[in-house]
């Protein structure tokens, strides 16, 4: 019989567990983008999926019901047919159908004859990445679909699919808040269920990055990525959109179940080159090269590497991760040792207006989210 773990409080075998698969190949990278990705060469796909199949199979046993799964990248629809062959063999190999079943696709590699299929399979959610109904803004970012294809795409996914998010980019150099709303309300008109909307990051190793230091752009200011923080949030809630993490909006209940698994610390397994995982109280990180995952796996020699995590650690990722969501931190999820100093601390970031404290758990109020980083850091 498993035992309680003293630092999460709960039974793991009861909770959800997440299920993420990475597929790493790209038409080409965008220009923001620091998560591991190649352009997709066909003779190493084959190789990949038996390589990732294989994974799977070997972490079979411990994935319980009920889980969610994310196949994510990347651009999986890169794969064509071989997406749908990955997923048949790997859903025969799960202990039952997914709770929840996202797939991401991509505007310039999205064919309507792949979205039936994928519905047949089991696939109830699709991810769209949209990030701007510019061509300007497109091309800054480096994407490789224009506005156009974006919003065929979003035509096509919504009428197959009642549930379907939209990734979005606001605080693009160039962009105005009148612009940005706009772009949103288009999208909100065309039936979309869920909404992830994130400002522009200019991430160290990215060409974006490069760009900036090189002062070919300039990165928006403080003021109007507020204006625009705020801008989406009274749009999206005058829709009749539920906010509920800092950046995800949704409505008609269709909150992104897998995200959820994360946020509330909960176990997850990831597949894949450069995927991570957590369980059992420790992260793992698979190695960031498609030839050293692929040959690992076919040697049986995978080299994750593998973070110890104490119970301090946890409770600090548990602090961080919950406060990111509109519904907070329940003060139950925190072991009775650590309980005591949060709350003095939580207390003061009150007085001063950045937290609040109710029934017996502390949350971020909307208009502290900007500051959210700041937060944490006096919190934890």
């Amino acid at each position: 019989m498993r035992r309680e773990s003293p630092t999460t409080g709960e039974d793991s075998p009861k909770r959800v567990k997440g299920v993420y698969i990475h597929i790493p190949f790209c038409l080409r990278k965008c220009f923001y983008c620091s998560f591991y990705s190649v352009e997709i060469d066909t003779t190493i796909v084959e190789p990949f999926v038996d390589a990732l199949v294989s994974e799977v199979e070997y972490f079979k046993e411990k994935i319980s019901s009920p889980f969610t799964l994310y196949i994510g990248g990347g651009t999986p629809t890169c794969l064509g047919d071989s997406l749908l062959r990955l997923i048949e063999r790997i859903l025969i190999l799960l202990p039952s159908e997914p709770l929840e079943f996202t797939v991401e696709a991509n505007p310039a590699t999205f064919e309507r004859g792949m979205l039936l299929p994928l519905k047949a399979l089991g696939v109830n959610r699709l991810s769209l990445g949209v990030q701007s109904l510019r061509d300007t803004r497109l091309r800054l970012l480096g994407r490789a679909h224009n506005a156009s294809q974006a919003l065929e795409a979003l035509e096509t996914a919504t009428s197959v699919f009642d549930n379907v998010n939209a990734d979005f980019i606001f605080a693009i150099p160039g962009q105005s808040l009148e612009e940005l709303v706009e772009d949103l309300e288009r999208v909100v008109s065309m039936g979309v269920s869920h909404l992830s909307v994130y400002g522009l990051s200019f991430d160290e190793g990215t060409p974006l990055k490069r760009l900036a230091e090189a002062g070919e752009i300039t990165p928006v200011g403080d003021v109007l990525w507020r204006e625009m923080f705020l801008g989406v949030h009274e749009l999206l809630i005058d829709k009749g959109f539920v906010h509920y993490e800092v950046s995800n909006y949704c409505r008609n209940g269709r909150v992104c179940l897998h995200n959820m698994v994360y946020w509330t610390h909960r176990e997850y397994f990831g597949f894949g080159p450069s995927a991570v995982g957590f369980w059992n109280g420790r992260r793992y990180y698979n190695p960031s090269d498609i030839r050293s995952y692929i040959e690992g796996v076919q040697h049986k020699n995978l080299k994750r590497w593998v973070e110890e995590l104490s119970d301090e650690e946890l409770v600090e990722e548990r602090v961080m991760l919950y406060l990111r969501t509109s519904g907070g931190l329940p003060l139950k999820k925190i072991p009775l040792p650590y309980r005591e100093f949060l709350l003095k601390k939580a207390q003061e970031l009150a007085a001063e207006g950045f937290l609040r404290i109710e029934k017996n758990r502390i949350y971020v109020p909307f208009e502290s989210f900007p500051v959210l980083n700041s937060i944490l850091v006096r919190l934890i």
